[in-house]
């Protein structure tokens, strides 16, 4: 047993789907990250620097997902204003 009380064999790492709730190996999600500009983007070779947020890949998991990140990362449509 190493530290911390862990086994220093490894398995497969798991992650938390944002919408869902599920725990599950990365190998069936798909990460997200925020860009400079409040932008979230699609990181499927999981290279892109900063924290990641996890979704499951499933259609309908998406979807609701895409809805999230338009309400909570670009925030609330603006009005415009007429001239």
């Amino acid at each position: 047993m190493a530290r911390g009380g862990h086994n220093k064999e490894r398995g497969d790492a798991e992650r938390k789907c944002i919408v869902t709730g599920e725990v599950q190996p990365k190998a069936g999600l798909i990460r997200f990250v925020v860009g400079p500009e409040n932008q979230v983007y699609p990181d499927i070779m999981g290279k892109l620097p900063g924290r990641g947020m996890y979704v499951t890949a499933d259609r309908a998991v998406l979807e609701e997902a895409l809805l999230w990140f338009l309400v909570f990362h670009t925030g609330p449509p603006q009005a415009s204003k007429c001239c």
